[in-house]
């Protein structure tokens, strides 16, 4: 390319930039997570994954002085979008702008928009550390946030002596707030710890406390990290204790290797490791090991020789909760080797677990048979091998792992790009009932990859101007009971979602999913007669959203589902949610207010849809039986990087006098609660 050719590029990046900022809506975090969670699982668990993603967000990656194995943290960008974008730098040189983008052609619209989130084009930093130039380039965060609800729960009512000595778990310990508290601190890419502290509400005192210490591309040593920390090696069958990925953005993480080390940063009590792990480069080989020690909650079987069940919920509100608080102990050591010659990546992972009391499941009757394989005793081993084989247009991935307990499990994909407007991918899986692999989670249908077969193949397709087409089929086969399955079952998972660019202000989405999985259908309660039916869900939803201007939009999402279970009535639910969102040019101050009316004709035909929140706090609303609910969140900066955000929400039914159960149990039909934070960056 010739130097003329260079700057007719810039020019014309630059001029992209101008006229897409001066005709469409800059893209925003909170853009990036609605966007991202209507288009997965309807109650897919991502609270874990947007938590780890706003943390790049807030530390963006310098796009001209970063690695592939950097780019491929963020699962929006596939493994050749990321070779592209490698290659162009490459070729071009640094960019001056993401609007460079543009002229890549695998990068499609919305992954062009919602890049900047996440990345910058920027000049690279100074060589060398020193602990002056850590000092000097150091940012820091620290965020508080209370929950106040303005109602009564029972668990919060005072209790007489008499009540609670026969019901002790009547009352909780602690009162109805929540609180948190974060810190962290970052520096040069180098350096980043953090702190965080938490409790929920009903718990006396502060009930969690975790924290960090971590050092980056650092001589040979690529990462280091001391305290609470996660691990995810290859496609997450030995150890993963990272992301979870719904069944879209799994897409681009075809040949990935798993993120290795990274920090534990949220307030989740499950789930992650404590000690410390290194990742160290030597002559092309990244070597990765780990040790960790915790205690964990769990339930004692009836003669305390074993665990019945791990508690994960970190809930520790009633004396009986409270009992079931770190009554484990966990050791995990492992470790990972991964070569990478450009086109082929290999990596073997072996991760070990002992538990200082054993586990020892229930399944003593036909309801609790689906037990029967979970994993049982103090000690478990996994191993296996990765793969990633690369060619232009295809991806080829996949792992294949063994453990102790004779199980077997493996999963290949193939991801073919004929052009920059189609994308076919196949994955098949294949996870023994007796695979028990203690930190696995990997993709599938199933919270672990045990118990499931299934073959999956998706399509995304830019065909039509401005209008993208997003389409999968899972079918699956469990060949084990699973929880209200007595035997052998089967289940379908397909969708197709269509977002369409009307022009530069609206566009509009339309979805239509639909999950079919056998269950038992009782026949008889007195004689206990089951037979497998299938139960389907069916849903759909229109969203239409219109800028105005830069500064104000509006939202309108009509939801609807219906349930066919065997020879039981259809049961259907519908939602309507209004949002108006205004924010300044600076994006400093935000206000958001919505509306949703519900109507379903029971628990099981529950909607789900997105509602805007604080920062570190996301997930989907579920909506049920007949009611309203309206929320108001404002955001705004008090002094310089000192920002407040407050929300209050109702909720009111309208063919209920109570809300919730037991301890839970409000006795009306509404519920109010605000929510405070408090940001301060320095």
């Amino acid at each position: 390319m010739t130097k003329v050719h260079r700057h007719i590029i810039i020019l014309t990046s630059f001029l992209f930039v101008f006229i897409t900022r001066a005709n469409a809506q800059t893209y925003t975090w909170e853009d990036f997570v609605e966007h991202y969670h209507s288009m997965n699982d309807d109650n897919a668990n991502l609270d874990e994954t947007f938590n780890d993603l706003l943390d790049i967000h807030n530390n963006k990656i310098n796009i001209n002085n970063c690695t592939e194995e950097q780019l491929s943290v963020i699962p929006i960008l596939s493994i050749s979008q990321i070779k592209d974008i490698m290659y162009y730098i490459s070729v071009n040189g640094a960019m001056y702008s993401l609007g460079e983008l543009m002229f890549i052609n695998s990068i499609d619209y919305d992954t062009r928009h919602y890049l900047p989130l996440f990345c910058y084009a920027g000049e690279a930093p100074q060589k060398g550390i020193s602990l002056q130039k850590l000092i000097k380039y150091q940012r820091s965060e620290v965020i508080a946030r209370t929950d106040i609800p303005l109602y009564i729960k029972d668990g919060y009512k005072q209790h007489s002596d008499k009540e609670l000595k026969q019901s002790p778990n009547k009352e909780y310990r602690g009162t109805n707030l929540y609180h948190s508290l974060r810190y962290r601190l970052n520096s040069m890419e180098h350096l980043s710890l953090g702190i965080q502290a938490e409790k929920d509400p009903g718990e006396r005192g502060i009930d969690y406390l975790s924290g960090y210490v971590m050092i980056q591309d650092i001589g040979h040593i690529k990462n280091a990290i001391i305290g609470d920390y996660k691990i995810s090696f290859g496609q997450g069958l030995v150890v993963n204790t990272g992301y979870n990925f719904g069944k879209i953005l799994s897409l681009n993480q075809i040949g990935k290797m798993g993120k290795g080390i990274s920090k534990h940063s949220s307030c989740s009590e499950a789930n992650y490791f404590s000690g410390g792990a290194i990742t160290y480069d030597i002559k092309g080989f990244d070597i990765t090991c780990y040790a960790s020690h915790r205690k964990v909650d769990g339930t004692y079987n009836s003669d305390s020789t074993g665990i019945t069940t791990i508690k994960t919920d970190g809930l520790h509100r009633t004396p009986l909760e409270h009992s079931k608080k770190g009554i484990i102990g966990v050791n995990d050591i492992g470790g990972n080797i991964k070569w990478d010659n450009n086109n082929l990546q290999l990596a073997a992972s072996i991760a070990y677990t002992h538990y200082e009391v054993p586990l020892r499941p229930k399944y003593n009757t036909k309801a609790s048979l689906y037990r029967y394989y979970n994993a049982k005793g103090k000690d478990f081993m996994s191993y296996g091998l990765a793969y990633t084989y690369r060619i232009p247009r295809w991806v080829l991935s996949g792992e294949t792992a063994s453990c102790n307990t004779g199980g077997i499990a493996t999963i290949n994909a193939l991801q073919w790009t004929p052009n920059s407007l189609n994308s076919f991918t196949a994955i098949q899986r294949y996870y023994s009932y007796k695979y028990a692999s203690i930190n696995s989670n990997s993709f599938g249908e199933n919270s672990k990859p045990q118990n499931e077969q299934g073959l999956y193949i998706g399509w995304k397709n830019m065909n039509i101007d401005n209008l993208t087409i997003n389409s999968y089929i899972d079918f699956m086969y469990f060949p084990w009971y699973k929880y209200q399955v007595s035997n052998s079952s089967y289940g379908i998972d397909a969708m197709v979602q269509a977002d369409y660019e009307i022009n530069k202000k609206c566009t509009l989405s339309l979805r239509y999913k639909n999950k079919s999985k056998q269950k038992d259908f009782v026949v008889s309660e007195k004689n206990d007669i089951r037979v497998l039916q299938y139960n389907c869900r069916h849903n759909i939803r229109l969203s239409l959203n219109y800028n105005a201007t830069e500064q104000l939009a509006f939202k309108t999402t009509a939801n609807g589902t219906m349930i066919d279970f065997g020879p039981s009535p259809q049961e259907y639910g519908y939602s309507i949610d209004q949002q108006i969102k205004w924010q300044d040019k600076d994006k400093r101050q935000r206000f958001v207010v919505c509306a949703t009316y519900f109507n379903t004709d029971s628990y099981n035909a529950r909607i789900y849809n997105y509602e805007p929140s604080l920062l570190y706090t996301f997930g989907m609303t579920s909506y049920y039986y007949k009611g309203y609910r309206i929320t108001a969140l404002a955001s705004l900066p008090i002094v310089k990087n000192l920002y407040l955000t407050g929300k209050v929400g109702m909720t009111k039914f309208l063919n209920r006098n109570t809300i919730g159960t037991g301890t839970e149990l409000i006795n009306s039909n509404h519920k109010e609660d605000i929510q405070i934070q408090i940001r301060w960056k320095f």
